[in-house]
């Protein structure tokens, strides 16, 4: 009775296996291709990819999209069936104001005054008298970037005074007043 059962297990065993075999020769097909563990990923004159072997097949590269996607920065998702990819929300660019076509630049001026309650920076352009006539009232929108020449660091209005001489960008609509008023659109510390 043993031996029947024994001989039964080892007789399902070898067609189960066969059919097994054969179910997945329906799915795979044998390939010729070559494994190169020396190949080299060069992104942005950058190597990346260090240790990561590629497959040469039909004189086609094949990298592990996992490794590659996630050098390149990319949020990767693998399963059996599907690779999903997408860009981390902190590293997607972002979206740059459009400068308007309308502007004035002054290479260099000097703060005045600074009226922080309406948001106006009062500035003289390099060379001219403090005459009000020669001044110029600055609105500073939300829009108006304030920053560093040097470092590129961002400021706010608080952050600013009297006597620091700038670079600015405001539009070439003003005012009639005296001083003029204008929009700044951007006021580069010097």
């Amino acid at each position: 009775m043993k031996r029947k059962l024994a001989l039964w297990s080892v007789l399902v065993l070898a067609i189960s296996t066969l059919f097994g075999t054969v179910w997945a020769a329906n799915k795979l097909s044998p390939i010729k291709a070559s494994l190169n563990t020396d190949y080299k990923y060069t992104y942005n004159g950058k190597q990346i990819l260090k240790n990561v072997p590629a497959i040469i097949y039909n004189n086609m590269v094949y990298v592990p999209v996992y490794n590659l996607t996630k050098e390149l920065g990319y949020n990767v998702n693998v399963t059996q069936s599907e690779t999903t990819l997408s860009l981390p929300e902190a590293t997607k660019p972002p979206t740059k104001p459009t400068e308007p076509t309308d502007t004035v630049t002054i290479d260099k001026a000097q703060i005045i005054a600074i009226n922080f309650a309406d948001h106006i920076v009062t500035v003289v352009p390099a060379g001219k008298s403090k005459d009000m006539a020669n001044q110029i009232d600055l609105k500073i929108t939300p829009e108006t970037t304030i920053q560093s020449s040097k470092d590129k660091k961002n400021y706010k209005l608080s952050d600013l005074n009297t006597g620091i001489n700038v670079k600015v960008v405001h539009s070439a609509a003003q005012t009639k007043s005296i001083p003029p008023q204008t929009v700044a659109y951007s006021i580069t510390l010097l």
